[in-house]
């Protein structure tokens, strides 16, 4: 028997809600028409709709409440009213057949798992005066090739791009000011991300195993690199005026092979660990602090250039280290066994103090 389509009465009120639908019926309905006077679609309205291919939306409407479209697996496109100005959370969460989406320019804020696992999604035009992307606004839309985020936006939430291992490239506005954790994480695909010129702290994973990232502009230009930023990445060198790089920030990048702190900073533990091919590393005069697994890996040579440096604490399995301490320090050759520790302490008299610490 032929589904039909609903044409919702004329008179509907003006918020539609749960009720428009039964149990029975939401599960063969295939196409709607939402009448002209609606001006907000209530909170799981058309939820769990799984036959619901096509949805008309008349101008007028400015809402759509949270989870209005949650698992509407057939759902393959939408016309959004000009006057639309609140998308509610999840409103399209796991439309698995949603293929392209374009955004009015009404809308300033992309809410909280809004297009979350559209495993479908390819593109999405943002409002060009877009502020926030809520957190995993986009995550999991791992067909989603490419995104161009407004230079108005300032703040992109945790998770908001996470596992979209279809996207390639990234350019973050300048007027960026605060990301969430784990924003790119394990975007797999993605190769180049271009920071805002000035840019204070990268949050924890926030491009963490997105294992072919091998370009990253403007990271010198940033302050605060927090745990896990870079983790499993392919970065080949490392520079920049860091204030801080913290716990495994580097860590696991397995091409890496040159890192240049030109400031002062303090390095957490293992920050730049399991880096196999990490031959130089060249520390700024005032280098507060390097942990004592800052630079354990399996690599077979290793030359450290850190003049006036206070403390510095190595462990690493097997591996032959090459300290050039400065001109006035004493140069040491470690050879480290399995499982040690050594400990070089602060400098007294001119003489460094070498200490086994199991």
């Amino acid at each position: 028997k032929k589904k039909k389509t609903p044409h919702l009465p004329p008179k509907f009120p003006a918020k539609m809600a749960l009720a428009a639908f039964t149990e029975e019926s939401r599960y063969a309905v295939e196409e709607v028409h939402v009448p002209a006077g609606t001006r907000a679609l209530g909170a799981f309205v058309f939820r769990t709709c799984t036959s619901l291919a096509r949805v008309h939306l008349p101008d007028g409407m400015d809402t759509i409440g949270a989870s209005a479209f949650l698992g509407c697996s057939a759902l393959e496109s939408i016309g959004l009213p000009r006057t639309l100005t609140q998308l509610e959370p999840a409103a399209f969460c796991a439309c698995i057949r949603l293929r392209h989406v374009g955004l009015p320019g009404g809308l300033r804020t992309i809410a909280e798992a809004t297009f979350r696992n559209c495993t479908a999604l390819e593109s999405v035009a943002l409002p060009a005066d877009l502020t926030c992307i809520d957190k995993y606004a986009f995550s999991g839309c791992t067909a989603l090739v490419s995104i161009e985020i407004p230079a108005t936006t300032t703040v992109i939430g945790a998770g908001a791009f996470a596992y979209c291992n279809s996207l390639t490239s990234v350019r973050l506005p300048d007027a960026l000011e605060r990301m969430g954790t784990g924003a790119f994480g394990e975007c797999t695909q993605l190769y180049h991300v271009a920071l805002p010129p000035a840019f204070d702290v990268l949050p924890e994973f926030c491009f963490s195993y997105c294992s072919s990232l091998t370009d990253v502009e403007n990271l010198g230009g940033v302050s605060h690199v927090q745990a896990y930023a870079f983790i499993g990445c392919s970065l080949r060198r490392v520079v920049g005026n860091f204030q801080s790089v913290a716990e495994r920030a580097f860590s696991w990048c397995s091409v890496l092979e040159h890192v240049d702190l030109l400031a002062p900073c303090t390095v957490g533990s293992c920050a730049f660990s399991q880096c196999p091919r990490l031959h130089v590393a060249h520390m700024a005069a005032g280098v507060r602090l390097i942990d004592a697994y800052t630079f354990a890996s399996e690599c077979t040579e290793f030359r450290l250039h850190a003049p006036g440096l206070l403390l510095f604490a190595c462990a690493a399995r097997a591996t032959p280290l090459l300290c050039l301490l400065g001109p006035d320090l004493v140069r040491h050759i470690l050879f480290l066994a399995h499982g040690d520790t050594f400990d070089i302490l602060k400098r007294r008299r001119r003489r460094w103090m070498l200490g086994l610490v199991a």
